[in-house]
């Protein structure tokens, strides 16, 4: 099948990121200034059996020092909507019961005051 496949020049294509994308110029820009990694899997099965809804195996963290536990999500516009407004409150909930911290940012901060995003993270930081 792979043979038949290649040659007829059809490609398995290879993706990265939550949304097969890879990071955003944001969310890179933020990483690089923080040196942190971007798209840091966090899994969840230890806390389970402490919610009320089944959570996915892991989360996906935009940006993420696992030493302190913080997470950072840089949010595009799609994160105002119902929907996404209560995935993204899931997924902090979870990630809150396992001991992390998240820091959210619209992608508009980190490209327009990128000072102000870094002052808030080292805010946070140095107050832990």
């Amino acid at each position: 099948m792979k043979q038949s496949l290649h040659e007829r020049q059809h490609y398995q294509k290879i993706f990265t990121g939550g949304n097969g994308h890879g990071p955003t110029a944001p969310q890179q820009l933020l990483a690089q200034h923080l040196n942190w990694p971007v798209e840091v899997i966090v899994h969840t099965q230890s806390v389970c059996h402490l919610i009320n809804f089944r959570p996915p195996t892991h989360y996906k963290v935009d940006i993420a020092n696992q030493d302190l536990m913080i997470a950072i999500e840089v949010d595009g516009r799609s994160h105002t909507w119902p929907e996404r407004i209560k995935q993204d409150q899931r997924k902090e909930h979870v990630l809150s019961l396992l001991g992390w911290k998240v820091l959210r940012f619209s992608n508009t901060e980190v490209l327009e005051n990128i000072e102000q995003v870094m002052a808030q993270v080292n805010s946070y930081m140095t107050s832990k």
